[in-house]
């Protein structure tokens, strides 16, 4: 006889005052390869009736969860993001199933953590392309809900600067295939913002790295000292068990306001990094300092820094982190705000090895632009800049020196009452010298409401190559990290959050209350050798949602990409309806298409068709039903030898409650599955189909009884020596529970047969026979707790 169950609770509440307690216990989980037990709205039905909100404060990969808190301190088992993104080259920015806690007292906080785990850490950085994706990261099998994703924009000619980071939200932002590594983004993704500034997918994950665990503990000081608490003073440390030694990242950080005027800010890191074959550790360091000082004449601030990374120096969850290895760097930047002179900025920097090049150019740039207002509808801006480059290339020795004087002129001016025209110009003096070549551009803003202006610009740039770019598109004038999201609920048939992740395109701008529109239009390439490299290429992107007061939404997607190596296309459709009272239809297209122009040529395709029904009656909850119909194809003629998948489902579950004693719920489903392998010369094709019934009974309103049937069965389709014998089995249980006391019920039962099926049923393991069972509703009332 082999014996097993399940043993599950959720208990929330405080235990006295001021201390509370969130714990969570189940046998079952754990099975999955994933952290943070998210519910994917497209993972089994895009319709699922209601409008509910769905929220998890117990989320752990491992069986047991337990947080307790006091005030603003607390002790955590379970899944945790370590979230030490303060510093840059202390950064450690990862997800674990561990301990973690967090201490404050006062004006100090301490953040403690350990866990042991088989995964390794990646963070990559993409380069936006002007559409959703795919964009393809470097490992597959990503660990199921690890990922963290920011857009960040860098200033393009200081890359170690960061000058904006949005923090995109799980099945909200963007879709994420685990198994390949793809990212689809439910908006298209800029590669240049209006400035110019390059714009990055940076992305941090976990991944299965070898079958070994590993300990991992660190953790991270902050306090507040000195007269007002004005003083910041932080340590970090961290340490990774590696095979031959140790992995150890640690640092300090401080910013300290000398007075009213100055403010001196530091870090310096450090990490021990062993090899890995090898029984030695390379040592590598970092350090930057920077002086603000404001108002050292009236209206004249300044500011200097200095920084420097070693070649050794090795942190993956730092933003930049490969780009910045073996660089050195200082500069210094003045602004002065003058009634009588305008606006004063100047700026002289220097950059040795920077942007990954490993010491290989040297850039020194010297600038100083005036802005003034010359009529109350216009400003005038001149600027110069003196900018040399030396590279050196190791392949042939050769020792290459840029050097260019560049004059600059701007004109702002509004046109009409709401149209806003740009000029500019830059002039280089040195004819014979592109590292700032000659430039001319126009640009118009046009503000549509208080908080949106679409804009477009457009350059050209004289010389031969790549002479001409320009962008168009939206910019919001919203405070930082603001979102601004639309409503998809309809009469309660479909839900708020879970259907918006499934339709939504999460726009930010409104042309109208029911209408969002998002265009914008690149023809980038790399204006200078100073900015960071941008590659040629076309993007347009259009898209919409129109959600109108009526029982009908609809959204849709248009982008396109042209490049030397290929031609990119990314088309979305859908929509939802409440066709009469508790009938409700909803219904989505996705096509992505990658045709090659070099190499073996090819395309590669992905389609991804649903269409969903459901039945829920508003004033009565008899009767349920919900169907749903997907095609999922993935074609790949490209490489050497192609491949053809295609997936088709349907399924559909329904429940009826057919008295106060009698319910019945039955379920549906239905895959056939056909595969083109160029390799073999043949097809080869599958179908499956599952039966599930239950019924269930109450006699009285203590002894109730169950009885559950399923059975699943697939074959081959297809005449071939490679295909799959047919295969089936079946299942039934049945169980009679009796309500003892209040909220506490036990159950006997009897199953006859189980199996385990990870498509259907999640189930990895299998008993059979007898079986107990205990039902335990705990609350305040029980224990006279109120």
């Amino acid at each position: 006889m082999l014996l097993g169950g399940r043993t599950a609770f959720y208990a929330k509440g405080s235990i006295k005052p001021g201390l509370r307690l969130t714990a969570s216990l189940d046998t079952d989980r754990g099975y999955l390869d994933q952290l943070f037990v998210d519910v994917d709205p497209q993972e089994q039905y895009p319709l699922f009736g209601d409008a509910s909100t769905i929220t998890f404060d117990a989320q752990s990969r491992s069986k047991l969860f337990a947080k307790l808190e006091q005030n603003e301190s607390f002790v955590l088992l379970g899944d945790f993001n370590t979230k030490m993104t303060d510093n840059e080259f202390t950064a450690y920015n990862r997800t674990f199933n561990g301990l973690l806690g967090s201490y404050l007292y006062k004006n100090h906080e301490i953040q403690v953590f350990t866990t042991a785990t088989d995964r390794s850490m990646e963070q990559e950085e993409i380069r936006g392309e002007g559409i959703s994706g795919f964009y393809y990261l470097n490992n597959g099998s990503v660990t199921r809900f690890s990922e963290k994703i920011r857009i960040v924009t860098k200033d393009r000619y200081h890359p170690e600067t960061v000058l904006e980071t949005k923090n995109l939200t799980r099945f909200f932002d963007y879709e994420i295939n685990y198994v390949d590594g793809t990212l689809m983004f439910k908006q298209p993704i800029a590669s240049l913002d209006g400035a110019g500034n390059p714009i990055f997918i940076v992305v941090s994950y976990e991944f299965q790295g070898s079958n070994s665990r590993s300990w991992i503990g660190g953790f991270r000081h902050r306090s507040s000292l000195g007269p007002g608490e004005k003083i910041n003073v932080g340590t970090t440390f961290l340490t990774e068990q590696r095979a031959t030694a140790n992995y150890m990242l640690y640092g300090i950080d401080a910013n300290v306001p000398v007075n009213d005027k100055i403010t001196l800010s530091a870090e310096i890191g450090q990490s021990r990094n062993p090899h890995d074959f090898v029984d030695s550790v390379t040592v590598g360091s970092a350090i930057k300092t920077a002086v603000q000082v404001d108002d050292v004449y009236p209206g004249l601030n300044l500011k200097g820094y200095i920084r420097a990374v070693g070649d050794d120096f090795v942190n993956a969850s730092q933003v930049g982190g490969r780009t910045e290895r073996g660089s050195f760097k200082y500069g210094l930047n003045a602004k002065y705000d003058s009634k009588k002179y305008g606006k004063i900025t100047s700026e002289y920097y220097d950059q040795n090895g920077s942007i990954g090049t490993n010491n290989t150019h040297e850039s020194r740039v010297f600038n100083m632009h005036v802005e003034r207002r010359v009529k109350e509808n216009s400003t005038l801006k001149f600027g110069y800049e003196n900018s040399l480059r030396e590279k050196f290339d190791a392949s042939d020795s050769l020792l290459s020196k840029d050097f260019s004087n560049l004059l600059k002129a701007q004109y702002d001016v509004l046109l009409l009452e709401h149209i806003k025209a740009v000029f500019e110009h830059e002039q280089n003096l040195s004819f014979n010298n592109r590292t700032k070549p000659t430039n001319s551009s126009v640009g118009l803003v046009y503000p549509i409401t208080e908080q949106l202006e679409v804009y477009w610009k457009y350059r050209f740039i004289q010389g031969t190559g790549v002479n001409r770019q320009s962008v168009l598109g939206f910019r919001s004038v919203l405070g930082e990290n603001t979102d601004i999201e639309g409503k998809y609920e309809i009469g309660g048939i479909t839900g708020d959050q879970r259907n918006r992740a499934t339709l939504g395109l999460k726009n930010k701008w409104y042309v109208r209350e029911d209408l969002v529109v998002n265009v914008s239009l690149e023809n980038t390439a790399t204006v200078d050798s100073f900015e960071i490299p941008t590659p040629s290429h076309q993007a347009m992107a259009l898209s919409f949602e129109y959600l109108p007061e009526m029982p009908w939404k609809a959204i849709g997607k248009y982008e396109i990409r042209d490049d030397a190596n290929s031609l990119q296309r990314v088309i979305t459709l859908g929509g939802d309806m409440r066709i009469f009272a508790g009938f409700g239809a909803i219904a989505k297209l996705d096509h992505w298409e990658n045709r090659y122009k070099i190499g073996n040529m090819g395309s590669q395709t992905r389609e991804n068709y649903q269409a969903g029904l459901a039945f829920r009656p508003q004033d009565s909850d008899q009767i349920n039903a919900l169907a749903k119909l997907a095609y999922v194809s993935d074609r790949n003629s490209q490489i050497a030898t192609p491949i053809r998948q295609d997936r088709y489902i349907f399924s559909v579950h329904s429940y009826w409650q057919i008295n106060k004693q009698i319910g019945l719920a039955s379920r549906f489903a239905t895959r056939y599955v056909l595969d083109d392998d160029a390799a073999f010369d043949e097809s080869l094709s599958t179908q499956t189909y599952f039966f599930q019934s239950r019924a269930e009974y109450a006699y009285t309103n203590e002894l109730s009884g169950i009885l559950d049937a399923r059975f699943i069965y697939m074959a081959p389709t297809s005449e071939s020596d490679m295909a799959p014998t047919s295969e089936s089995a079946f299942g039934l249980a049945a169980e009679v529970d009796y309500l003892v006391y209040q909220n506490i019920q036990l159950g006997v039962g009897y199953i006859l047969k189980n199996y385990s099926d990870a498509d259907f049923s999640f189930l990895d393991y299998q008993y059979h026979n007898l079986y107990f069972a205990l039902h335990a509703k705990f609350s305040e009332d029980i224990f006279n707790w109120r």
